[in-house]
């Protein structure tokens, strides 16, 4: 995945390894597994990957949406938020890729 300057979109497609070009949408952002949690009526765990915007920046907007923040690493937020504010992450600007937390089991 790379992420382009529109006028330069026409000249890679031309290429014959490019499958797609095209805007990526908020909705392309969120994994299968978090949309079948969106159903959920408890709050699910879920990793937000993220780019070219500042933690701090995220974080504070994340908050705005009433995440709680549970962890954060290099570019992923580890957050507990309603079901239905998933979407409202996905549009925020920076958002790569939302996915399911995994559970982690100590034995």
């Amino acid at each position: 995945m790379i992420w382009s300057l529109a006028s330069l979109c026409q000249k890679v497609e031309i290429f014959s390894f490019i499958r797609w070009v095209g805007l990526y949408h908020p909705a392309y952002r969120i994994a299968s597994t978090v949309k079948e949690a969106m159903d959920s009526e408890n709050k699910v765990t879920v990793n937000v990957l993220y780019f070219d915007v500042g933690k701090d920046t995220l974080k504070s907007k994340l908050k705005q949406l009433n995440c709680d923040i549970v962890t954060d690493y290099s570019d992923i937020i580890r957050v507990s938020v309603e079901p239905n504010k998933i979407y409202d992450i996905a549009k925020l600007d920076g958002v790569m890729w939302i996915e399911m937390s995994p559970a982690y089991v100590l034995f």
